[in-house]
């Protein structure tokens, strides 16, 4: 008979052991599902901002860090097929439990995504992808009480078959999922041609790695000058062409009148030479802008029938315009009032704590971590929040 568990669930006494010990059951079910979870609830609103993108740039060149990533995720995808081939294809003694099917068939299913996906920001120019970073970043930390259990379960003396392969696997397991994390932290390299005299860069956010957007590293540079000497205009960083005031006065207008489709194209046919390959077609799109900011743009109105006139709501043609950054500043701040909830309650844990003589010294140092990154990760989503509402405005 095929079961979900073999284990109880949750143990009660877990605070009182002498490591983190959880359930198997818990093990594979709950921390194993939660990563999965959070990829698939995020992965249609992903697709959607990358289809949404201001910026239609050409694919990026195939890369070594590119390569890297796709063979670490093909290594993770066959530690899943090996695991799944041992439990159900090889004959085995021990009972078939659908929790150890369940994890190892969504990873491979989400390993095959995540393989497509990597090709797909490939081709719309994403140097850096902020959701396979937290994907991988939380793997690597629901596998970690996996690899205490049957590692204290192998120096202990159960040194069989059985554990002696779950070993093998959840280190395999472990290290693919690291590996994917590590090469996360990086942004694929781009080659800008030097610029003239009378040019000034465009900002490097987009082009910088996921950690350093989060942190800000990227204005590092800016600041630093700043000290050193007082900033002047050729100091300064141009903003991208899809955020500069000629695009951003055409979509809205466009999104105004209630033609969407032109608006997403015109921010598509200004924003395609991202790579600044020809000088020529750079300075001849500069002068085009310089030309537009010089016109004041003009919206030709004309005054319908009585019976048919419909009201302007000017609000909902700026939300058709900047729907993405206002939908994924209203989710991180969702976030963030969430997480500010946690805090209390993890606190009230720590006093407790204090107050247990008996509570393992593991209990306060994973407390005090998770209070931590709580704390941390509630700066990160609002500072978010609040960039994505001031390039608004």
């Amino acid at each position: 008979m095929v079961r979900l568990c073999t284990t109880p669930f949750w143990d009660k006494n877990i605070t009182k052991a002498p490591y983190p010990y959880l359930t198997e059951c818990f093990r594979d079910t709950a921390l194993q599902w939660f990563p999965l979870s959070v990829f698939w609830l995020v992965l249609p609103l992903w697709l959607w901002m990358l289809s949404e993108r201001k910026i239609q740039p050409r694919p990026l060149p195939f890369s070594a860090l590119f390569t890297t990533k796709a063979t670490l995720t093909v290594l993770f995808l066959m530690v899943q097929i090996t695991r799944i081939v041992y439990d159900y294809v090889l004959p085995s003694d021990t009972e078939k439990i659908l929790a150890n099917t369940i994890s190892p068939i969504s990873y491979v299913i989400t390993s095959l995504i995540i393989f497509w996906l990597l090709n797909y920001e490939r081709r719309k120019g994403m140097f850096c992808s902020g959701l396979l970073f937290g994907f991988w970043l939380l793997v690597c930390l629901t596998i970690i009480p996996d690899v205490i259990d049957y590692s204290m379960d192998y120096h202990q003396g159960k040194k069989s078959i059985y554990v002696l392969r779950e070993v093998i696997r959840v280190w395999l397991h472990a290290i693919f999922a690291l590996g994917s994390f590590v090469t996360h932290c990086f942004a694929e390299s781009y080659n800008f041609p030097a610029l003239s005299a009378d040019e000034t860069p465009t900002v490097p956010e987009l082009y910088r790695s996921f950690p350093s957007r989060i942190t800000y590293w990227w204005v590092t540079p800016l600041i630093i000058r700043g000290y050193r000497k007082p900033l002047t205009e050729k100091d300064c960083w141009q903003l991208e062409i899809s955020e500069r005031a000629v695009n951003i006065v055409h979509r809205v207008q466009a999104c105004f009148e209630g033609t969407a489709s032109r608006a997403k194209s015109i921010a598509y046919e200004k924003t395609r030479n991202w790579n600044r390959n020809d000088t020529a077609e750079r300075k001849k799109l500069e002068n085009e802008n310089q030309d537009l900011l010089k016109q004041l743009p003009s919206v030709e109105i004309k005054n319908p029938p009585a019976r048919t006139r419909a009201p302007i709501i000017f609000w909902r043609a700026l939300f058709r315009a900047y729907k993405g950054k206002l939908i994924a500043g209203g989710l991180m701040k969702v976030i963030h009032d969430v997480l500010q909830f946690s805090g209390p309650m993890i606190l009230k844990q720590v006093l407790t704590f204090l107050t247990d003589p008996t509570a393992p010294g593991w209990l306060g140092l994973f407390y005090a971590a998770l209070l931590g990154a709580t704390v941390v990760c509630q700066t990160l989503f609002l500072q978010a929040y609040f960039h994505r509402q001031y390039v608004v405005g």
